[in-house]
């Protein structure tokens, strides 16, 4: 009888754990469309800007480069928030699991201090990764134009910056 109540008792608890980590990545996914939210209304601004210089470029190839690039950046920002979001909802899935396991092995009388520790240091890396990552879905990355001249120099230094933010 004793073992069928310990595993009634860790299903319990494992669905329970199982709803908290769904309800986890959720608030995550809805903070980070918030952020993205906020940040375009914000870049709206910059956006208009961009798009009134944008129309004093004669060269239309060099126009449609940058056009081309501006867009791009907004996509692989986003592509990217989006798959380390995913990433780290798999985390936090393994940590879920992995408090189970523990749970388990501590109801059969083992040490499981080093292990609860390592978990605790876990849980507060993703929960720093997750912040980080919604900070960086809120940021917007539009070409800031000055003239023909310094298109190169635009586009370059708009793209350094979002590589430099997601490394």
């Amino acid at each position: 009888a004793s073992p069928s109540l310990a595993q009634d008792a860790h299903s319990t608890s494992s669905g329970q754990a199982t709803t908290s980590s769904a309800a986890k990545r959720e608030s995550t996914s809805d903070r980070i469309k918030m952020k993205r939210e906020e940040a375009s209304k914000a870049a709206m601004a910059k956006r208009q800007a961009f798009n009134t210089k944008l129309t004093a470029i004669r060269d239309g190839r060099k126009k449609a480069i940058v056009e081309r690039t501006d867009k791009r950046l907004g996509e692989i920002n986003t592509k990217r928030t989006d798959q380390m979001a995913e990433y780290l909802a798999r985390l936090t899935s393994i940590v879920t699991k992995i408090e189970s396991r523990i749970a388990k092995v501590k109801m059969r009388g083992l040490d499981v201090g080093t292990a609860e520790a390592a978990l605790v240091e876990a849980k507060a890396a993703i929960k720093a990764a997750s912040e980080a990552v919604e900070a960086q879905a809120g940021k917007s990355y539009v070409i800031t134009i000055t003239d023909e001249a310094g298109l190169k120099n635009a586009v370059g230094s708009a793209m350094s910056s979002l590589q430099g933010d997601l490394r």
